[in-house]
């Protein structure tokens, strides 16, 4: 034989040898090893259907939990928003009113120093005209006295 007839031969030889080796025969297994695996299988599926119902209900009680202290937090930020509030504005109401007392000192020291003032030159102006005998600086003449009489 030629040697490409030989090679295509052994080819062809390695080529459906090799698919039958592989091939494997399976163990035989019984009705009752399957029936046992499935009630295995059954009641690890009961088990595992209970720990979701258990862990659905803790998620349940977690939720109405966080929802009663999402409320709790919510009533007492309210309160205390309301508490400031109202302490801000009684801060505010009293500063209000110490300014205004403030102001109201202010205006009377004001009007004592007009007073004072008015007072002063009053006094000045008087004392002026009768210390000038009524005649004032200017050429102007001040108000008439009457005649003295001589003794």
């Amino acid at each position: 034989m030629s040697w490409p007839v030989l090679s295509f031969l052994f080819i062809v030889v390695a080529c459906t040898i090799a698919p039958a080796a592989a091939v494997e025969i399976p163990l035989r297994i019984s009705d009752r090893e399957i029936i046992q695996s499935l009630v295995e299988l059954k009641a690890g599926q009961q088990t595992l259907q209970e720990h979701l119902d258990e862990v659905k209900k803790q998620i349940a009680e977690l939720r109405q939990s966080t929802h009663q202290q999402i409320t709790e937090l919510r009533q007492s930020s309210h309160q205390q928003i309301g508490e400031l509030r109202q302490s801000t504005h009684q801060q505010v109401s009293d500063l209000r009113q110490d300014m205004h007392q403030r102001f109201n000192d202010v205006m009377t020291l004001l009007q004592i120093l007009i007073g004072l003032l008015a007072l002063i030159l009053g006094g000045m102006f008087a004392w002026l005209a009768v210390g000038t005998g009524g005649r004032t600086t200017a050429g102007i003449r001040g108000p008439r006295r009457p005649a003295q009489v001589l003794a």
